[in-house]
């Protein structure tokens, strides 16, 4: 399949609304500098009718499989010190706002914050962090849905 086949945009359309309907993770930057480090906003979009719900965004660096089993989904990402420190400093310098409630809008915002920890090991060059987030369907609950990953890539 290819796009310009779909001249009367039937299948992009459902394609279009299926990605609408789930969370998603943005992120403006894909480099850090292992050097210098910066500060990364993260944009959460939990979209309306998720509003006040409870989210957790999380790091890796272990990639994204298999992930947690939680609820009958997949949270996507591998448990490892990463994600480990990201939710034992939750809210933290580290990770600000990464466990939160989704504002009237169904959004929130994060920060990782690697400006604080510069310079980041030599050895962390040429590997990635993995962000991806879960929207949990109610409070004390497991059960959610879980965001798109999100990729930053470590250069010198």
């Amino acid at each position: 399949w290819e796009f310009s086949c779909d001249r009367n945009h039937e299948l992009l359309a459902v394609v279009d609304d299926v990605m609408r309907q789930n969370p998603a993770l943005r992120a403006p930057v894909r480099n850090v500098s292992a050097s210098s480090p910066v500060s990364i906003d993260l944009d959460f979009e939990g979209q309306t009718g998720r509003n006040g719900r409870i989210y957790a965004l999380l790091a890796s660096m272990s990639g994204t499989s298999p992930g947690w089993s939680l609820g009958g989904d997949i949270l996507p990402l591998n448990q490892d010190w990463l994600t480990s420190a990201s939710m034992q400093s939750a809210n933290g310098s580290l990770f600000q706002q990464n466990i939160g409630l989704l504002d009237a809008n169904g959004d929130a915002t994060a920060t990782l914050n690697l400006a604080g920890v510069a310079p980041l090991p030599p050895a962390l060059v040429g590997l990635r962090i993995n962000l991806a987030g879960w929207v949990f369907a109610a409070p004390g609950a497991l059960q959610g849905e879980p965001t798109n990953a999100v990729d930053l890539f470590i250069d010198s």
